[in-house]
């Protein structure tokens, strides 16, 4: 397998696109619903990439994505399906 990649994000049928398409491309995909999920394991175990949903349950993927920030220099991509610029810029 190739580089561990952690994909958070709380709708089932973009998981299952996006790990597959990753899985294809040789890469281990270890997914998770929410972002409270995904940064429990990251403690464990760090990923060569991260990918957030910004809107989750629980925590979002902004704040989580802050967190990763205060504790590793890990890539993080950021998924969202806000469509205004002002939209992305802020976490609600």
């Amino acid at each position: 397998m190739g580089a561990l990649i952690y994909l958070a994000d709380d709708d089932p049928d973009l998981t299952e696109v996006f790990s597959t398409f990753l899985r294809s491309a040789g890469y281990d995909v270890r997914t998770f619903p929410t972002g409270d999920d995904l940064a429990a394991e990251f403690s464990r175990k760090e990923p060569a990439l991260v990918v957030l949903d910004v809107m989750m349950p629980g925590t979002d993927g902004l704040t989580v994505c802050k967190h990763l920030r205060e504790v590793s220099n890990v890539p993080i991509v950021i998924l969202t399906a806000k469509d205004s610029e002002m939209a992305q810029m802020s976490p609600s």
